[in-house]
């Protein structure tokens, strides 16, 4: 298939969205490259503040369609990592009044090279990053009211 094909198939089934989810993937995609950006050239504890400011002006959206927006631009922004995604959930989440968790962990002993994973909770839910992380020992986390 061409690219060209590819592209009006793509733009085709964005045209056919409804408003307010196109809404929701305009900022997910703001969202998520701003962290992505932010992450290479700013300690964590800025990002967060950018991050956090980049999704003030995000629709606020449900959980499960916050996760599917962001999990779906992060497939067009290069490094779109596990953090990443982290990240721009959180903040979109705040944003819609749902208080979240971001955990970090490494893999637990066995593992053949270093491995460290993101993910976010909500209460004891895992919303992105799961559906088990029983492979990693928390190493570090943060909560973000809503």
């Amino acid at each position: 298939m061409t690219f060209g094909r590819v592209l009006l198939r793509r733009l085709k089934r964005f045209a056919a969205l409804s408003a307010a989810e196109r809404a929701l993937l305009r900022s997910a995609l703001l969202v998520v490259v701003m962290a992505r950006v932010a992450l290479w050239i700013l300690p964590l504890r800025v990002v967060r503040r950018a991050v956090a400011r980049a999704a003030s002006v995000a629709p606020e959206a449900p959980v499960d369609e916050t996760v599917w927006a962001v999990k779906l631009t992060s497939d067009y922004v290069p490094r779109a990592t596990c953090l990443t995604q982290a990240l721009a959930v959180q903040a979109l989440l705040s944003r819609s009044g749902y208080a979240s968790r971001v955990e970090i962990g490494v893999a637990k002993e066995g593992a053949q090279a270093f491995e460290a994973h993101a993910w976010v909770m909500i209460g004891d839910q895992i919303v992105i990053g799961g559906p088990t992380v029983d492979h990693y020992s928390r190493l570090y986390g943060w909560e973000l009211e809503k």
